[in-house]
């Protein structure tokens, strides 16, 4: 398994206030850690199936900003396709 970016996310990435930026790289670190070794994601991650979605994924950024990304997965990877935060999330993803 390997982890891409589409590139709207990074559209979406760099438009982000910059302290939501930094956590959201701390964020991938840890996702990258653990799909490296194999093992569980971290509580920390909250990964989690996107509700009405076949195969999309939803990952908190920020606990206290409210800031989610969502990734689609494949079978031989999940590629990172949204950033932002929950109103713009609820209205997207509703």
């Amino acid at each position: 398994m390997r982890s891409e970016v589409h590139r709207d996310f990074w559209r979406l990435y760099n438009a982000l206030p910059e302290h939501i930026r930094l956590k959201a790289g701390s964020q991938a670190q840890k996702f990258l850690e653990d799909l490296a070794a194999g093992v569980e994601f971290r509580k920390s991650l909250r990964f989690k199936k996107l509700q009405g979605y076949i195969d999309h994924y939803e990952a908190t950024v920020s606990m206290n900003d409210g800031y989610r990304a969502v990734c689609v997965r494949t079978p031989d990877s999940y590629k990172w396709v949204w950033i932002g935060d929950k109103a713009a999330f609820a209205r997207k993803f509703g």
